[in-house]
């Protein structure tokens, strides 16, 4: 968070994709970049083959364990990863000059779409920024959504209902910016439009759509110097 602690700063919680982690330098670039509180969460840690060596910064809570767990419930992945943001803005509420009415999620691919549930559920966020991620899997064969079509019909509309965020938009009040690649194989523009027009607060939203970038939600920025 910024040195100057004279005056509250907003909050902004950063979720990494797929493959990706939380880290200190992303965390401190955005502060000084943004002047806010900024928590870089490594909800998952980066995938790897069981039996092979785990990487190093792959975080202890990490659930489920690769090969284990399920899709639905609170055996999902999905499930523990809203707990680890709603227990990280708590975190947050309790550091000294945060200011709590201001709670920016910003999130790529994996970290969009965890980021528009943790929105749908819990009131204390009033800003999301998603870049390539986002609900409307009901007739989406994309890279992420494709295995749900292989479920039996009863767990495939269990996991639309409880972990598809577009059945979270009609309880998502906070302003959303969702930033849409026309030719996402991960998460199909189709989808992303239908999860855009189900948001509830229709003044308070914008779709930025970019042509031909494929899945490109950019890399780490460059460190600020300390």
């Amino acid at each position: 968070r910024p040195a100057d602690t004279s005056r509250p700063v907003p909050v902004l919680v950063q979720l990494h994709g797929g493959g990706g982690h939380g880290t200190v330098e992303y965390a401190l670039t955005l502060a000084k970049l943004l002047g806010a509180a900024v928590l870089s969460l490594d909800w998952g840690g980066e995938p790897f083959t069981p039996g092979e060596p785990c990487p190093e910064h792959v975080t202890r809570w990490r659930y489920p364990p690769p090969g284990k767990g399920g899709i639905l419930g609170k055996e999902a992945a999905c499930y523990h990863v809203v707990i680890a943001v709603r227990r990280a803005l708590d975190f947050l509420s309790q550091q000294p000059g945060v200011d709590m009415s201001k709670v920016v999620l910003y999130g790529g691919s994996w970290g969009s779409f965890h980021a528009h549930l943790v929105a749908g559920v819990e009131p204390r966020v009033t800003d999301v920024v998603g870049h390539a991620g986002a609900g409307g899997w009901s007739d989406s064969y994309a890279i992420c959504a494709y295995g749900i079509h292989s479920l039996p019909a009863e767990q495939r509309q269990e996991f639309l209902a409880t972990f598809d965020p577009i059945s979270y938009a009609p309880f998502t009040h906070a302003d959303v910016t969702m930033l849409a690649p026309t030719n996402d194989d991960y998460f199909w523009f189709g989808g992303l439009q239908r999860h855009f027009l189900a948001l509830a607060n229709r003044e308070r939203k914008r779709l930025v759509i970019q042509p031909n970038s494929d899945h490109a939600i950019g890399g780490y920025p460059n460190p600020v110097p300390t």
